[in-house]
């Protein structure tokens, strides 16, 4: 019997370096999909890539990835002929690529539909939004023809996962050297949400299945990444580089624990989590970016904060959802502040906010860049004061993330 075939659509670094460094090492044969035929190009010419794997211990364990095929999106026949005799198709994008996949993927499935009728496709996706498993089934419905709906509903299991582990960008000059290398950390544990597979599920040691996922994709996002979004936009405000020495702060650590405080309170009400899995995954968080192993900079956690202010994203987020339960975000007002004010001077995301406050002020900006309406004025108040806080008290650095 050969391999098991897995098609990760979306091999950027969490594909590339999380997704497929978990299932190449359970035995599973790579398709490597990406948009952009000159990466994919590089792909097929090295036909080898590394995986370095960070620990909190300050270890580093490179691990060489081969025999994958790269496709390009482009490259529409291969793509069916492949999706037809997966085993699993992994999703890898970010959200607002998500409809753009489901218009490239629909053809597959109806292919898959005409040639194997009756075997269950596991579609995993891996994307930060709250919710993405819904949302992205939702997006292949309206693709595909109401002809092959009772077929979709029985035969395709739309799966929202979570990731333990983060991909950063590698040392510069390791880069320079080895421009293919993804550098990963944390846990090798993929969460997955039991309930939408269709069939049997796959027997892998890494998963974790689940049947809370929506509250654990709330916590992933209104928690672990809020507050690395968090330390990063403070550590902005103090000249610092990288995410270990802004976490070293005190100042900045302080900030961290009062809005992990409120965020983790508003969760607890929301999902009903319990306190102690949130202590032992902030002292987790912590370790991971206190670690010499990985340093991964202010400026690339920090980056796009035009995506990362959106009004569901992990900031305003999780404001939103402590003020629906009547929990106080002074530390989140700030953290949103701070993003704000967040402008290397090569990020097009931050420089378009620092245009739109210039030109239509604070609290005009706040409303349009975080999606708040007239009747979340008290969220927008909180934020302005926050900012003025935040002017007062901090130097200006830019130029120096």
């Amino acid at each position: 019997m050969g391999k098991k075939t897995i098609v990760i659509w979306g091999a950027g670094k969490i594909g590339r370096g999380v997704v497929a460094d978990m299932f190449s090492e359970a035995g599973y044969r790579l398709i490597l999909v990406r948009r952009s035929s000159g990466f994919v190009s590089k792909l097929c010419q090295a036909g080898h890539y590394t995986v370095v794997r960070a620990h909190s211990d300050g270890r580093r364990e490179a691990r060489v990835i081969r025999g994958y095929r790269a496709l390009t999106t482009a490259q529409s026949e291969e793509l069916a002929e492949e999706v037809v005799n997966a085993d699993l198709v992994c999703v890898t994008v970010q959200p607002q690529d998500l409809a753009e996949v489901a218009r490239q993927l629909a053809p597959c499935i109806l292919a898959r539909r005409r040639h194997r009728a009756s075997a269950s496709l596991g579609i995993l996706v891996c994307a930060n939004m709250v919710s993405v498993g819904k949302k992205f089934r939702s997006l292949l419905e309206d693709r595909l023809p109401n002809a092959v709906r009772d077929y979709f509903d029985e035969r395709i299991g739309v799966v929202e996962t979570l990731s333990r582990r983060a991909a950063v960008n590698p040392p510069s000059e390791l880069l320079r050297n080895d421009p293919l290398q993804v550098w990963i950390s944390g846990e090798p544990r993929l969460v997955a949400d039991r309930a939408a597979f269709k069939g049997a599920i796959p027997d892998l040691s890494h998963f974790e299945l689940v049947d809370n996922i929506e509250g654990l994709s709330a916590h992933k996002m209104f928690f672990g990444n809020m507050v690395h979004s968090l330390v990063a936009y403070h550590g902005a405000l103090w000249g610092y580089r990288l995410m270990r020495e802004s976490i070293s702060d005190q100042r900045i650590l302080a900030e961290a624990e009062g809005a992990l405080g409120e965020s983790s309170r508003s969760l607890q009400a929301q999902y009903d989590l319990a306190p102690e899995v949130m202590s032992h995954y902030k002292d987790r968080l912590f370790r991971q970016m206190r670690s010499s192993a990985l340093d991964d900079t202010v400026r690339r956690v920090g980056g796009n904060p035009l995506r990362k202010l959106g009004r569901d994203d992990r900031l305003v987020g999780a404001a939103l959802l402590a003020r629906k339960h009547g929990i106080a975000t002074p530390h989140l007002s700030r953290a949103v502040a701070a993003a704000l004010m967040f402008d290397p001077g090569d990020d097009p995301a931050a420089s378009s906010i620092q245009r739109l406050v210039r030109e239509s002020g604070l609290q005009a900006a706040i409303q349009e860049v975080c999606g708040l309406g007239h009747e979340e004025g008290d969220v927008v108040e909180n934020i302005v004061q926050a900012h003025h806080q935040l002017c007062s008290e901090n130097p200006w650095t830019k130029g120096r993330i």
